[in-house]
């Protein structure tokens, strides 16, 4: 029976309007680079509007009324064309003390109709001035239309479908096999694979309101004298069936949650910064969307930006390196450290490096597995090794299994590195202060290296909420 009634209500989900504009709302952000949240606001009577369904990082305005009079929002469903602010603390015509809470600076409002009824608006907001552009203002007004029919359609079909088929809440007493066949049918005709992604969304807001998931750490240590310099600390998730943290993270990205997910984890890693020596610096995993947002800066803002590492990993892709080369210049400016994730393992980490500067660059675990018999995995190492001795960035090698590719990352002049040999995920408490060789092979710091960085070498803790190595 509960399987049954899990399925009627994915079914719900599939064809109900509020998941439609749910989708809208992730897709608008995808559409209009520089915006930090969208959000779909629905009339309800002749003086309010309520916002009802939204994605990007200040998921909170989901449920906030405002006046039809005195809005930016109220203004463009009254006269029916977009309407946007450059700067709402400076704009009269704008609910300000409702931009504040926000933090929407600037705020961009396209009015939702069919016909000759007024539906409510779409809205995209950014917590910076002058953030969209004529071309935003025209693209986001030309798909302004398909919304409206998104919507009065979304309507009608989930009206019209329960009537047609019989899926109203008395099924769930009754549910037969048959039924869940129909059910099945319509979800998949009207939304391919809508069912699975309904399930995963009420499970990661499940996970989301719970924290239902935790940090282990793992040692990074310099590789010639064996000293503990770094820690990653990795999100492990507890609902079953077991899905690896990167799948997770994905999954969340996918129904348009990822960007909160990895605020949460942020949140998360950042809260045993009390249990590490003040002097260490910490890195935290984050897509481009985080680290645009007005949520992390709050979060960097409460402790000490030179503490912080920001790192980008391959899987995450970049629409805009100049937009996001600005974000991060503002916190380097700061103190804040860049590291590239992954590198090696595909274009986008190379990409990143040649673009971004980085201060650390780590190496892809599929560069160190086997690199003690494979020449041109030791010949990549060696060129990135000497490429960041160049640019004053330093190399972390991931995945290191065996002595023999300890030894060659040494040979190689690799300064840091980490992996199941050096020591595995655990607790913070069982982080041991120096390498102890699980076997025997030339002892940690036989052969000396001088550290390949025209800078400061990082000492300290790394703390990545995101895929394990």
């Amino acid at each position: 029976m509960r399987r049954r009634t899990e399925l009627l209500e994915s079914v719900h989900r599939a064809i109900d309007p509020m998941q439609m504009m749910q989708r809208v709302c992730v897709e608008t952000l995808s559409l209009i680079s520089n915006a930090e949240n969208a959000l779909i606001g629905l009339v309800d009577d002749e003086r309010t509007l309520t916002y009802i369904r939204g994605a990007g990082t200040r998921l909170d305005a989901v449920g906030a009324t405002v006046q039809l009079d005195g809005s930016l929002s109220g203004l463009a469903n009254r006269i029916g064309i977009a309407v946007y602010s450059e700067d709402t603390e400076n704009d009269d015509r704008v609910d300000r003390e409702a931009c504040r809470r926000l933090n929407a600076v600037s705020l961009l409002c396209v009015p939702i109709r069919h016909g000759a009824e007024r539906l409510g608006v779409l809205t995209v907001n950014a917590p910076m001035p002058q953030a969209f552009t004529a071309a935003d203002v025209t693209l986001l007004t030309q798909v302004a239309e398909f919304v409206g029919a998104v919507v009065f359609t979304s309507r009608s079909l989930s009206r019209s479908t329960a009537s047609m088929f019989g899926l109203g809440d008395e099924v769930v007493d009754s549910a037969s096999a048959g039924i869940s066949a129909k059910a099945r049918y319509i979800a998949n005709i009207l939304s391919p694979g809508s069912i699975g992604e309904a399930l995963d969304e009420e499970l990661l807001r499940k996970t989301l309101d719970q924290r239902a998931f935790s940090m282990v750490f793992q040692p990074i240590y310099s590789l010639s004298t064996g000293a503990l310099i770094e820690v990653e600390a990795l999100a492990r998730f507890h609902a079953m069936p077991y899905r690896t943290p990167d799948v997770w993270f994905a999954m969340a990205h996918s129904v348009g949650l990822g960007i909160e997910l990895e605020l949460a984890a942020i949140e998360m890693a950042l809260s045993f910064l009390g249990r590490i020596p003040e002097q260490i610096p910490v890195a935290i995993n984050a897509s481009p969307g985080v680290i645009g947002s007005s949520a992390l800066a709050v979060m960097i803002e409460s402790v000490e930006p030179t503490r912080i590492v920001l790192e980008l990993t391959e899987q995450i892709a970049v629409a805009n390196y100049q937009h996001l080369s600005g974000l991060l210049a503002d916190y380097r400016k700061q103190g804040v450290q860049l590291a590239i994730d992954d590198t090696g393992s595909g274009f986008a980490s190379l990409s990143h490096i040649l673009k971004l500067a980085p201060d650390l660059i780590k190496l892809d675990r599929a560069l160190t597995t086997g690199i003690d018999f494979d020449p041109v995995r030791r010949a990549l190492a060696k060129a990135l090794h000497s490429f960041s001795s160049d640019t004053g960035a330093c190399i972390i090698a991931e995945g290191i299994e065996t002595a023999a590719e300890f030894v060659t990352l040494q040979e190689i002049g690799i300064p840091y590195g980490q992996g199941y040999y050096l020591g595995r995920p655990g607790p913070v408490e069982r982080l041991k202060p120096t390498f102890v060789p699980l076997d025997k092979s030339p002892s940690v710091g036989s052969k000396k290296h001088t550290l390949a960085t025209s800078k400061t070498p990082l000492k300290g803790l790394e703390i990545s909420a995101g895929v394990p190595r």
